[in-house]
């Protein structure tokens, strides 16, 4: 059996990170993944503000050693409309359910990234996630102790459910919600 390097989702939460010349000190890093395990996007997480980047794992060079600072080559997007609109139909994995932070409080989009969570969306409760070196796709999910197969096991598409997504729209000031059809139209 080969062993094929793994960065797990714990190893890249609230650590150092150095995007070209900036450094974010406690950074988490979101891989949004589709539901084959293949990452579009990775969302970066600043742990001292509530500003949210992301970057497309085809543009970026990233190293993710065991220990030290991360680092990133390349440039990152700000979060936009049409970002939230890639992100929503993705799956990402956050079992600190880092969005719930106050900070983020009123942020239209947030409600859209919430339900992208899938820590709780596994067949089996699940510890970890871990992607490959390049954060282009996940390679293993770790089973918790408590369940009848404990150990890591390869991803498989059917672990997680179907999405079946709408993306939120939003009102006239700019928040997110669900448009409801009158009835009577």
């Amino acid at each position: 059996m080969i062993a094929w390097p793994t960065v797990r989702a714990s190893r890249i939460h609230h650590r150092s990170l150095w995007v070209n010349d900036r450094q974010y000190l406690g950074a988490t890093l979101f891989p949004f993944f589709d539901g084959q395990g293949l990452v579009a996007r990775v969302l970066l997480v600043d742990a001292s503000s509530a500003d949210l980047a992301t970057f497309r794992v085809d543009q970026m060079q990233a190293r993710i050693p065991a220990w030290g600072a991360m680092r990133l080559i390349g440039s990152l997007d700000p979060l936009s409309d049409e970002t939230i609109d890639e992100l929503a139909p993705l799956w990402h994995f956050d079992p600190w359910w880092l969005l719930k932070d106050p900070r983020f409080d009123g942020l239209w989009f947030i409600p859209v990234l919430k339900q992208t969570n899938c820590a709780d969306a596994f067949e089996q409760r699940i510890t970890d996630v871990s992607f490959s070196p390049t954060l282009t796709h996940v390679r293993r999910v770790s089973v918790a102790a408590d369940q009848p197969e404990t150990h890591s096991k390869r991803f498989r598409p059917e672990m997680l459910p179907a999405r079946e997504t709408e993306p939120m729209q939003k009102d006239a000031t700019g928040k997110a919600g669900w448009v409801l059809d009158p009835f009577w139209e």
